[in-house]
């Protein structure tokens, strides 16, 4: 092939990667490294452009598929499955790392996150109920401070999808002061209740909290990016997983929960205040 011709099929395939997750422009050319502009020559076929290598090598890891398949030299985009079905292990000291997290929120900017907290979900946490989590660890505490702010930055933005489960169990036990919550007061647990209802009323429907029955399911904690990364939270590290199979079984199981939720995202701030 020449240029012409390579250029050409490298154009179809980008458009095909960009409806492929339904980014916006301004997103998708975010999530692979360019400007705006940069993405528009590429995609107009007015002229005859082919990518940077970095841009090549963005595309490959964000999207699973290989250089060859971008440039028109192989008509399988699959890569090597020792790349395609890694996982990799991040060390955590049992809290969230908000550089970690930030990095993935760039990564997939302008897709469906779902997420399943640990505890409770970190962008709705006061000062109280944070301090009380890293008692003991200043480090920790600042931490989770950032991320916080950083999450509750991100849920705000325009482009902004999040869905997040719980278990009803979880907030009742939250509610009550037992199990991990044990020593935090009264007040500060109404305090806490109040202003995740206030903030889950401000920012639905593209912040979605929905509360499932314990005793009939089950979710670990997790974060999932579209359908690009998961990073399941297993106390002393993150298992990152970019398998496409694995992440569709993953968002297969949190989307049965959402359905089976016996508290709907539109009702979780009334529940909330009753408790």
């Amino acid at each position: 092939m020449d240029k012409r011709d390579t250029s050409e099929i490298f154009r179809q395939r980008l458009l095909q990667l960009q409806a492929q997750d339904g980014l916006s422009q301004s997103a998708f050319a975010t999530r692979i490294g360019i400007d705006r502009s940069a993405l528009s020559q590429l995609l107009s076929g007015r002229e005859v452009r082919l990518p940077r290598a970095e841009t090549l090598v963005a595309l490959s890891a964000g999207f699973n598929v290989s250089t060859d398949w971008l440039l028109g030299l192989a008509a399988d985009p699959a890569i090597a499955t020792e790349t395609t079905d890694r996982m990799e292990v991040q060390p955590s000291d049992g809290h969230a790392d908000p550089a970690l997290i930030q990095q993935w929120h760039q990564e997939t900017l302008g897709q469906k996150v779902r997420s399943v907290p640990s505890r409770l979900p970190a962008m709705l946490r006061t000062a109280d109920v944070i301090a009380f989590e890293t008692a003991g660890a200043p480090d920790a505490r600042e931490r989770a401070e950032a991320l916080t702010a950083l999450q509750l930055g991100h849920v705000r933005q325009a482009e902004s999808d999040l869905e997040m489960c719980l278990s009803v169990q979880r907030m009742q036990e939250f509610a009550v002061g037992a199990g991990l919550w044990r020593g935090l007061s009264r007040d500060q647990r109404r305090a806490q209740l109040t202003h995740m209802a206030d903030i889950l009323d401000e920012l639905y429907p593209s912040f979605r909290l929905y509360l499932y029955d314990g005793l009939r399911g089950f979710l670990l904690p997790q974060l999932l990016f579209g359908y690009q990364r998961a990073a399941i939270f297993a106390g002393d590290i993150y298992l990152m997983i970019r398998a496409r199979q694995t992440i569709r079984d993953l968002v297969h199981g949190f989307d049965g929960q959402v359905r089976a939720a016996t508290v709907q995202a539109h009702e979780v701030g009334d529940f909330l205040r009753k408790l």
